[in-house]
């Protein structure tokens, strides 16, 4: 009767514990939706809206879906980015120098800033856009030596901008 016990005990320990090794830790109670289910890739970071603050796109896999809701050249590339299912928007700026920067701010929220470091592309990290949001998207020039080659300029983009897709409903 021991054997069978600690057999028993044995079989639930292991249950609890891949139960819980396979939930989902995050809380969202909407599951991705199988025509999305290759939206991360693979990737290990799943976000959607607030969960995904101070993420990087790509990473996170936010990229795979990502509409391009305002552009702008002058004389960088200027743009604004928002993924529908991660319900998170990020700005890119490209045909830049290193030095420049770009920055999102969400209506209300903390901004998301990054500087290009090497090359002549960067974007920020991801912000929350859910519901009826409202960003601003900047390009700003490297001031460091006092005269920039370009001046700062700005898109702005809401929830209405979104393009809907066909199997939008």
């Amino acid at each position: 009767m021991g054997a069978t016990v600690v057999a028993v005990v044995a079989a639930v320990a292991a249950a609890v514990v891949s139960g819980l090794f396979e939930s989902d830790s995050g809380g969202d109670d909407q599951a991705r939706p199988s025509s999305a289910a290759g939206l991360t890739g693979g990737k290990a970071e799943e976000c959607r809206g607030e969960r995904c603050r101070t993420l990087k796109p790509a990473e996170a896999g936010c990229d795979d879906d990502a509409q391009v809701l305002r552009q702008k050249d002058q004389p960088v590339v200027l743009q604004l980015k928002y993924s529908p299912y991660c319900e998170a928007a990020w700005a890119k700026i490209t045909s830049a120098e290193v030095g420049d920067q770009v920055v999102i701010t969400p209506e209300g929220g903390k901004p998301a800033r990054d500087v290009i470091a090497t090359g002549n592309d960067n974007h920020t990290s991801m912000v929350p856009a859910e519901g009826k949001f409202r960003l601003q998207a900047c390009a700003e020039p490297d001031d460091s030596d006092g005269s920039p080659k370009w001046r700062k300029f700005c898109v702005e983009a809401t929830a209405a901008d979104v393009k809907r897709t066909a199997s939008s409903s």
